[in-house]
């Protein structure tokens, strides 16, 4: 909505360049490489940062709204769902955030399982109300945006399946909501 092209990059910077010219129009330093991409929404910017916080940044002047440190590495770009952020990390917590004011609201966390795993973490996928979302430990958690109530939670494991456990793709929905 604001034209701009905005750039996260290796090093740690957030960079929103001309769509016209590509030229450089502001720069803001975090403290960390990123694992995902920003969500550009209604003039802001939600950057997930490696750093372990989620920055809010006007998209005009790069100018930090307000900021959420988890204290964990963010891993997906922000879903926004009436009026909050959801945001999953390597650590395997879905975090969600007042898109307004950057207040933690609620999380969800699961144990990681020991030994090999893939590293990853899926991105929430909401609908109606609900974000469906799944973990290292090949479990697929249904959750209320509204205030992060469990609905169901299912392992995706076979009887007895130990590897290779995770489910770190964001999950998919037909028409019928399935």
């Amino acid at each position: 909505d604001t034209g701009r092209v905005v750039v996260l990059t290796r090093d740690g910077y957030v960079r929103s360049l001309s769509p016209e010219d590509g030229r450089v129009e502001w720069s803001f330093k975090t403290q960390g490489a990123f694992n995902a991409g920003a969500l550009l929404r209604e003039g802001v910017g939600y950057v997930p940062g490696g750093d372990g916080t989620l920055y809010a940044l006007k998209l005009g002047s790069g100018a930090q709204l307000w900021k959420y440190a988890s204290g964990e590495e963010l891993a997906t770009t922000p879903v926004y769902s009436g009026g909050k952020l959801l945001v999953a990390s390597m650590a395997d917590t879905l975090y969600a955030v007042d898109a307004a004011t950057g207040k933690w609201l609620w999380q969800y966390r699961r144990d990681q399982p020991s030994g090999f795993t893939i590293r990853g973490a899926a991105a929430p996928k909401v609908d109606t109300g609900i974000a469906y979302i799944g973990f290292s430990d090949g479990t697929v958690v249904a959750l209320t945006v509204a205030d992060g109530t469990v609905k169901w939670e299912k392992a995706l494991t076979t009887s007895g399946g130990t590897q290779f456990l995770d489910a770190d793709a964001t999950p998919v929905l037909d028409e019928a909501g399935h």
